[in-house]
């Protein structure tokens, strides 16, 4: 379940990335053959030496109400200067 790559996140365009943890929390059944609102915000940057973890949260509405949620952190290697 990694929904949050067909999210368009121009911040990694061109920079090396590997999901590295993923925690899935369903509130109630998400069904096939329906419209869902899907949202995807970063929540948190923590730097380290040559990268930097970056926190998502993915969530997944229908009419108000929350369907489910995705909480992902993602390795993000650090550009190499030229």
């Amino acid at each position: 379940m990694t929904l949050w790559r067909h999210f368009d996140i121009v911040d990694l365009t061109d920079r090396t990335h590997l999901l590295v943890e993923q925690h899935i929390m369903y509130l109630k059944e998400i069904e096939f053959a329906q419209s869902y609102e899907m949202s995807l915000i970063r929540e948190a940057v923590l730097p380290k030496a040559g990268c930097e973890f970056w926190t998502y949260l993915l969530t997944i509405e229908k009419g108000g109400e929350l369907y489910a949620t995705c909480r992902s952190k993602i390795y993000v290697k650090g550009i190499e200067p030229i």
